[in-house]
């Protein structure tokens, strides 16, 4: 009876092991937590920038010629919306300071699609519009992109009619770039 007395109190010591051990293993999985992690991203700026001295050389042969020079822009959308932004020029005709010698027209006839400028990922285009316009005292739209988020290079390419009664000598004007959301 005696022996039977300890294996009762073993049995019920071993069932008493038991039942703490899944009962502290269910407490401790009561204290696990959950939660939600939040992220807010606030759009930037839509900017613009191009550093350049452009300049070209040509020889006057008495006829009309036609030179180019190209203008490096970059272009960052921090907007984070992907919608539609555009390029705008403005300019005066290139002139020698001379009263009575004609101007030089500008125009810009060709961009090439943007790049990602390598400074972090970014989302290319679907397709960019260029417009051809001629530089005027007006800021002009002169290209347009949607669904591109992220910093870009776009080359553009200025025209110069040089007519064939040019006089000889060196031509300036300044050029104006703007970024817009909206034409």
């Amino acid at each position: 009876m005696n022996l039977l007395k300890h294996r009762s109190m073993r049995f019920y010591l071993v069932f008493f092991l038991i039942l703490t051990m899944a009962v502290g293993g269910s407490a401790i999985a009561a204290f696990a937590d959950g939660g939600t992690a939040t992220a807010t991203l606030n759009g930037g700026t839509l900017t613009e920038s191009s550093t350049f001295n452009a300049g070209l050389t040509a020889t006057l042969n008495g006829q009309d010629q036609i030179q180019t020079y190209t203008l490096p822009i970059t272009v960052t959308d921090a907007r984070g919306t992907g919608a539609i932004w555009y390029l705008q020029i403005s300019g005066s005709p290139l002139t020698d300071g001379v009263n009575g010698h004609p101007a030089l027209a500008q125009a810009v006839t060709s961009a090439t699609a943007p790049a990602c400028a390598g400074q972090g990922t970014c989302s290319n285009p679907a397709t960019p519009t260029v417009t051809q316009v001629t530089i005027s005292n007006a800021l002009q739209d002169f290209y347009s992109d949607s669904s591109a988020l992220g910093i870009f290079n776009v080359s553009t390419t200025i025209q110069v009619t040089i007519p064939g009664n040019a006089y000889a000598g060196t031509y300036h004007s300044t050029i104006t770039l703007a970024s817009a959301a909206t034409p």
